[in-house]
């Protein structure tokens, strides 16, 4: 394995591991909406 792979493969992770924190981050703000406009809804 060469360095620049490795560092290919580093950054590969990081930048994963950082874009799934990004997606959950969106996706916990639109659950929250969403439960908060199916409460506006039923009361």
């Amino acid at each position: 394995m060469t360095f620049t792979n490795f560092a290919l493969n580093c950054m590969n992770k990081v930048y994963v591991n950082t874009f799934l924190k990004f997606v959950n981050k969106i996706l916990k703000i639109f659950a929250i909406s969403c439960v908060k406009k199916i409460v506006v809804l039923d009361f």
